[in-house]
């Protein structure tokens, strides 16, 4: 555990990308997957967080009524001299079926940010059930602790 300062980061809706490039619809407010096959769809976002921090927590705002329906977050690293290999650090769903709601994973595997090394990157999978209202997603919150400043 650091000894710095807890910060913040928010991923806003807009920052996520389609893995095919089709299918989705981005407001200032939400992100929704639009197939009319209603067909999972994954969308990635890039973070870019200090060297050396440690990340605390994930948490994912989104909105979900429908029982059948998911939307799940996944955070992996990747090391830059290893072209197919990930690690998933940390995972949460939204369970609730009566509207918004968050969902949270404070147990993060590989926590300390090497960007000497590695790349990090979100993961979000949404799965309607039968209507693009099922659910949606509002943002991300990502909290990390920088390191202690050494003295002089």
């Amino acid at each position: 555990m650091l000894g710095g300062y807890t910060r913040s980061q928010t991923i806003p809706p807009a920052q996520f990308i389609c893995e095919d490039g089709t299918n989705i619809e981005i407001l200032v407010s939400n992100l929704k997957n639009i197939d009319a096959g209603f067909v999972s769809r994954n969308y990635y976002a890039p973070i870019h967080l200090p060297h050396g921090c440690q990340i605390e927590r994930i948490v994912l705002f989104g909105y979900r009524e429908d029982a059948l329906s998911a939307i799940t977050l996944e955070l992996y690293n990747k090391m830059l001299d290893t072209p197919f290999t990930t690690t998933e650090m940390a995972s949460c769903s939204l369970t609730n079926t009566d509207g918004y709601g968050s969902a949270q994973d404070n147990s993060i595997t590989d926590d300390i940010v090497s960007n000497s090394n590695k790349t990090y990157t979100l993961k979000l999978a949404i799965d309607n059930n039968d209507n693009i209202g099922d659910c949606w997603l509002s943002g991300v919150l990502l909290d990390y602790k920088t390191p202690e400043l050494s003295k002089w």
